[in-house]
């Protein structure tokens, strides 16, 4: 739920043999009501539930949850997926030649015909 105005903060998690149970406080941040759709989870769980249906505005008695996950064969932070981090994609482009004071100076490149 990235794009979603929620925070979430994990409480406690359980293990039994190979399944694990996390429970997530979710609080809603905005002013409006947030519907909650398991399947809009991004990562690897067997299932999911909410302990309520939806968020109620910041600032109400409704605007906080629990979300229960459960994984097999690892905990909640192995089954989220990665964050997506900033790069500057410039750093991959050619750098111009050391002798080229503007990059104008190009090496004529033959191609096969």
């Amino acid at each position: 739920m990235p794009t979603l105005p929620v925070r979430a903060v994990a409480l406690a998690s359980w293990r039994l043999e190979d399944q694990w149970v996390t429970a997530v406080r979710l609080t809603n941040s905005s002013s409006g009501w947030i519907t909650l759709d398991p399947r809009v989870l991004q990562g690897d769980f067997l299932t999911a539930t909410f302990q309520h249906e939806a968020l109620g505005p910041r600032g109400t008695p409704e605007d906080t949850t629990v979300l229960y996950l459960v994984t097999r064969g690892r905990g909640l932070a192995q089954s989220l997926l990665p964050a997506v981090n900033r790069f500057d994609p410039a750093v991959h482009l050619p750098q111009p030649e050391a002798g080229s004071q503007d990059g104008t100076d190009r090496k004529e490149v033959r191609h096969a015909q």
